[in-house]
């Protein structure tokens, strides 16, 4: 084995390992690369969702006080029936006081007349 074989195969190993190095480092910083653009498209992606959540616990809040608004509704149109009896059983009563002031009026004028 001769000086120069000795040197070629030398040159051949360090010039495969070269490559094999320098195969690594562009793969690595590939690698890098698509890690990066893909922790930035996470963060994207957790920001649209922590909005998407905002407006989602906001919707439900404004159904929520929709919901209270419409239950006090009903509660307001359950009474009301109640109102209108006790409206027209004031009326009633009135009337009837009315009537009878009336007829104690008549009943006056017809005894004064009749004296």
């Amino acid at each position: 084995m001769n000086t120069y074989t000795f040197t070629l195969d030398a040159t051949a190993v360090v010039v495969g390992y070269g490559l094999a190095v320098l195969t690594i480092i562009v793969w690595m910083g590939i690698l890098h690369h698509k890690c990066r653009a893909a922790r930035k498209d996470y963060k994207k992606a957790k920001k649209e969702a922590m909005e998407g959540r905002e407006r989602l616990d906001a919707a439900i809040a404004k159904t929520t006080e929709i919901e209270e608004r419409l239950n006090d509704a009903v509660a307001i149109m359950d009474y009301l029936p109640d109102v209108k009896l006790i409206k027209s059983s004031i009326r009633d009563r009135d009337s009837e006081r009315e009537a009878s002031s009336r007829a104690n009026r008549n009943n006056e004028r017809q005894g004064g007349q009749s004296s």
